[in-house]
Protein backbone atom coordinates (compact mmCIF):
# COMPACT_ATOMS: atom_id res chain seq x y z
CA UNK A 1 0.00 0.00 0.00
CA UNK A 2 1.26 3.48 -0.92
CA UNK A 3 1.46 6.16 1.73
CA UNK A 4 -0.94 8.90 0.63
CA UNK A 5 1.47 11.53 1.91
CA UNK A 6 4.04 10.41 -0.67
CA UNK A 7 1.48 10.48 -3.49
CA UNK A 8 0.38 14.05 -2.85
CA UNK A 9 3.42 15.98 -1.64
CA UNK A 10 3.00 19.06 0.54
CA UNK A 11 -0.29 21.00 0.66
CA UNK A 12 -0.62 24.62 1.73
CA UNK A 13 -4.42 24.90 1.78
CA UNK A 14 -7.13 22.41 2.82
CA UNK A 15 -8.45 20.02 0.18
CA UNK A 16 -10.73 17.02 0.08
CA UNK A 17 -8.82 13.83 -0.68
CA UNK A 18 -10.33 10.68 -2.23
CA UNK A 19 -8.67 7.35 -1.45
CA UNK A 20 -9.51 3.99 -3.04
CA UNK A 21 -9.12 0.85 -0.93
CA UNK A 22 -7.92 2.55 2.22
CA UNK A 23 -5.72 0.20 4.26
CA UNK A 24 -7.73 0.00 7.46
CA UNK A 25 -5.09 -2.03 9.27
CA UNK A 26 -2.74 0.97 9.45
CA UNK A 27 -5.12 3.92 9.10
CA UNK A 28 -5.36 5.47 12.54
CA UNK A 29 -8.54 5.66 14.57
CA UNK A 30 -7.40 8.66 16.60
CA UNK A 31 -9.30 11.80 15.72
CA UNK A 32 -8.47 14.06 14.02
CA UNK A 33 -6.72 11.76 11.57
CA UNK A 34 -3.04 12.05 10.65
CA UNK A 35 -2.01 11.94 7.00
CA UNK A 36 1.04 9.83 7.86
CA UNK A 37 -1.35 6.98 8.79
CA UNK A 38 -3.16 6.90 5.45
CA UNK A 39 -2.29 4.21 2.92
CA UNK A 40 -4.19 3.28 -0.19
CA UNK A 41 -4.65 4.33 -3.81
CA UNK A 42 -4.70 8.11 -4.18
CA UNK A 43 -7.55 9.16 -6.48
CA UNK A 44 -7.49 12.96 -6.35
CA UNK A 45 -7.74 16.28 -4.49
CA UNK A 46 -10.67 18.68 -4.79
CA UNK A 47 -11.74 21.99 -3.28
CA UNK A 48 -15.29 20.96 -2.35
CA UNK A 49 -17.00 17.85 -1.06
CA UNK A 50 -19.34 17.70 -4.06
CA UNK A 51 -16.33 17.64 -6.38
CA UNK A 52 -14.80 14.84 -4.32
CA UNK A 53 -17.99 12.81 -4.59
CA UNK A 54 -17.81 13.10 -8.36
CA UNK A 55 -14.52 11.18 -8.24
CA UNK A 56 -16.24 8.27 -6.50
CA UNK A 57 -17.79 5.89 -9.05
CA UNK A 58 -21.21 4.30 -8.81
CA UNK A 59 -20.81 0.66 -7.71
CA UNK A 60 -22.50 -2.18 -9.54
CA UNK A 61 -25.49 -4.03 -8.11
CA UNK A 62 -24.27 -7.46 -6.89
CA UNK A 63 -24.92 -10.36 -9.25
CA UNK A 64 -24.90 -13.36 -6.92
CA UNK A 65 -27.76 -14.17 -4.56
CA UNK A 66 -25.72 -14.14 -1.35
CA UNK A 67 -24.36 -10.65 -1.91
CA UNK A 68 -27.78 -9.45 -3.07
CA UNK A 69 -29.22 -10.63 0.23
CA UNK A 70 -26.52 -8.73 2.16
CA UNK A 71 -27.08 -5.73 -0.06
CA UNK A 72 -30.79 -5.48 0.75
CA UNK A 73 -30.20 -6.05 4.46
CA UNK A 74 -28.09 -2.89 4.33
CA UNK A 75 -29.92 -0.74 1.78
CA UNK A 76 -33.45 -2.16 1.93
CA UNK A 77 -35.93 -1.99 -0.96
CA UNK A 78 -37.94 0.74 -2.65
CA UNK A 79 -41.63 -0.12 -2.46
CA UNK A 80 -43.59 1.22 -5.44
CA UNK A 81 -47.39 1.20 -5.45
CA UNK A 82 -48.87 -0.21 -8.68
CA UNK A 83 -52.20 0.77 -10.25
CA UNK A 84 -53.73 -2.59 -9.25
CA UNK A 85 -52.92 -1.96 -5.59
CA UNK A 86 -49.95 -4.30 -5.44
CA UNK A 87 -46.47 -3.26 -4.33
CA UNK A 88 -43.42 -3.64 -6.54
CA UNK A 89 -39.95 -3.99 -5.02
CA UNK A 90 -37.21 -2.01 -6.71
CA UNK A 91 -33.50 -1.66 -6.03
CA UNK A 92 -32.96 1.56 -4.03
CA UNK A 93 -30.34 4.17 -4.76
CA UNK A 94 -27.00 3.18 -3.25
CA UNK A 95 -23.34 4.08 -3.22
CA UNK A 96 -20.05 3.71 -1.41
CA UNK A 97 -19.88 4.82 2.22
CA UNK A 98 -17.07 7.39 2.00
CA UNK A 99 -17.15 8.49 5.66
CA UNK A 100 -13.80 7.85 7.43
CA UNK A 101 -15.50 7.24 10.78
CA UNK A 102 -18.05 4.78 9.36
CA UNK A 103 -17.83 1.05 10.10
CA UNK A 104 -19.35 0.09 6.72
CA UNK A 105 -16.18 0.06 4.60
CA UNK A 106 -15.82 -3.68 5.20
CA UNK A 107 -19.36 -4.06 3.90
CA UNK A 108 -18.42 -2.08 0.79
CA UNK A 109 -15.53 -4.47 0.17
CA UNK A 110 -17.77 -7.50 0.53
CA UNK A 111 -20.54 -6.09 -1.68
CA UNK A 112 -18.60 -4.15 -4.32
CA UNK A 113 -15.02 -5.39 -4.09
CA UNK A 114 -13.52 -1.99 -3.24
CA UNK A 115 -13.91 1.06 -1.02
CA UNK A 116 -13.68 4.83 -1.42
CA UNK A 117 -12.99 7.19 1.49
CA UNK A 118 -13.03 10.99 1.54
CA UNK A 119 -10.92 12.97 4.00
CA UNK A 120 -10.51 16.70 4.44
CA UNK A 121 -6.74 17.25 4.42
CA UNK A 122 -5.48 20.40 6.07
CA UNK A 123 -2.26 21.92 7.36
CA UNK A 124 -2.25 21.83 11.16
CA UNK A 125 -2.99 25.55 11.35
CA UNK A 126 -6.22 26.52 13.17
CA UNK A 127 -6.27 29.92 11.47
CA UNK A 128 -6.17 28.42 7.97
CA UNK A 129 -8.81 25.85 8.91
CA UNK A 130 -11.21 28.44 10.37
CA UNK A 131 -10.81 30.93 7.50
CA UNK A 132 -11.33 28.20 4.88
CA UNK A 133 -14.52 27.04 6.59
CA UNK A 134 -15.82 30.62 6.77
CA UNK A 135 -15.30 30.94 3.00
CA UNK A 136 -16.96 27.60 2.24
CA UNK A 137 -19.94 28.24 4.54
CA UNK A 138 -20.42 31.62 2.89
CA UNK A 139 -20.38 30.00 -0.55
CA UNK A 140 -23.10 27.57 0.52
CA UNK A 141 -25.50 30.43 1.32
CA UNK A 142 -24.42 32.68 -1.56
CA UNK A 143 -24.62 30.11 -4.35
CA UNK A 144 -27.57 30.16 -6.74
CA UNK A 145 -27.49 26.38 -6.91
CA UNK A 146 -27.82 24.07 -3.95
CA UNK A 147 -24.88 21.82 -3.07
CA UNK A 148 -25.94 18.25 -3.87
CA UNK A 149 -24.44 16.99 -0.59
CA UNK A 150 -26.23 19.72 1.39
CA UNK A 151 -29.46 18.86 -0.43
CA UNK A 152 -29.05 15.23 0.61
CA UNK A 153 -28.49 16.28 4.22
CA UNK A 154 -31.68 18.34 4.16
CA UNK A 155 -33.63 15.43 2.69
CA UNK A 156 -32.25 13.14 5.41
CA UNK A 157 -33.52 15.50 8.10
CA UNK A 158 -36.80 16.30 6.28
CA UNK A 159 -35.83 19.97 6.20
CA UNK A 160 -36.51 20.84 2.57
CA UNK A 161 -39.53 23.05 3.22
CA UNK A 162 -37.67 26.33 3.85
CA UNK A 163 -35.04 25.45 1.24
CA UNK A 164 -36.92 25.86 -2.03
CA UNK A 165 -34.48 28.73 -2.67
CA UNK A 166 -30.83 29.09 -1.58
CA UNK A 167 -30.23 29.67 2.12
CA UNK A 168 -29.95 33.27 3.17
CA UNK A 169 -28.15 32.59 6.44
CA UNK A 170 -25.70 30.07 7.85
CA UNK A 171 -28.28 28.18 9.88
CA UNK A 172 -28.19 25.00 11.95
CA UNK A 173 -28.27 22.72 8.90
CA UNK A 174 -25.38 24.51 7.19
CA UNK A 175 -23.46 24.23 10.47
CA UNK A 176 -24.24 20.49 10.55
CA UNK A 177 -22.92 20.21 6.99
CA UNK A 178 -19.65 21.88 8.06
CA UNK A 179 -19.33 19.53 11.05
CA UNK A 180 -20.02 16.34 9.05
CA UNK A 181 -18.16 17.10 5.83
CA UNK A 182 -15.19 19.00 7.26
CA UNK A 183 -14.55 18.54 10.98
CA UNK A 184 -15.54 14.85 11.10
CA UNK A 185 -13.30 14.12 8.08
CA UNK A 186 -10.35 16.27 9.14
CA UNK A 187 -6.93 14.79 8.50
CA UNK A 188 -4.00 16.95 9.58
CA UNK A 189 -0.80 17.31 7.60
CA UNK A 190 1.62 17.16 10.51
CA UNK A 191 2.99 13.69 11.12
CA UNK A 192 5.40 14.85 13.81
CA UNK A 193 2.72 16.13 16.19
CA UNK A 194 1.24 14.18 19.07
CA UNK A 195 -2.41 13.15 19.29
CA UNK A 196 -2.84 15.78 22.02
CA UNK A 197 -1.43 18.47 19.73
CA UNK A 198 -3.79 17.38 16.96
CA UNK A 199 -6.75 17.53 19.35
CA UNK A 200 -5.70 21.05 20.36
CA UNK A 201 -5.59 22.14 16.71
CA UNK A 202 -9.09 20.77 16.15
CA UNK A 203 -10.51 22.45 19.26
CA UNK A 204 -8.87 25.79 18.44
CA UNK A 205 -10.11 25.62 14.83
CA UNK A 206 -13.68 24.83 15.95
CA UNK A 207 -13.67 27.70 18.42
CA UNK A 208 -12.17 30.08 15.86
CA UNK A 209 -14.75 29.11 13.26
CA UNK A 210 -17.63 29.47 15.75
CA UNK A 211 -16.43 32.90 16.84
CA UNK A 212 -15.87 34.23 13.31
CA UNK A 213 -19.01 32.80 11.71
CA UNK A 214 -21.22 34.18 14.48
CA UNK A 215 -19.94 37.69 13.75
CA UNK A 216 -21.05 37.59 10.10
CA UNK A 217 -24.19 39.54 9.08
CA UNK A 218 -25.62 36.30 7.69
CA UNK A 219 -24.12 34.18 10.48
CA UNK A 220 -25.96 31.77 12.78
CA UNK A 221 -28.05 32.84 15.73
CA UNK A 222 -28.05 31.23 19.18
CA UNK A 223 -31.06 29.20 18.05
CA UNK A 224 -29.04 27.88 15.09
CA UNK A 225 -26.26 26.70 17.40
CA UNK A 226 -28.87 25.01 19.60
CA UNK A 227 -30.27 23.36 16.49
CA UNK A 228 -26.81 22.06 15.62
CA UNK A 229 -26.49 20.55 19.10
CA UNK A 230 -29.84 18.80 18.65
CA UNK A 231 -28.88 17.44 15.22
CA UNK A 232 -25.50 16.16 16.41
CA UNK A 233 -27.22 14.20 19.19
CA UNK A 234 -29.54 12.37 16.79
Amino acid sequence: MTKIQNSIGQILRPHFCVIRNLDQSVSGVDFPFDVSDLRGEFVGLTCTFDQARQLVPQPEYPEDAVRQDHFHKRFGWNQVAMSDGSMLKQVPSFGFDDDPISDRRQSDTELFGETYTIYWLSPADPGIIASTLIDHAGQLVASDSRSFALQSLLEEHHALGPYSRPCETIDGYVLLYVWQKYFDRMCLWDGNASDRAHADVLETARNGFADQVSRLPHGPSAADWNRLDELLLK
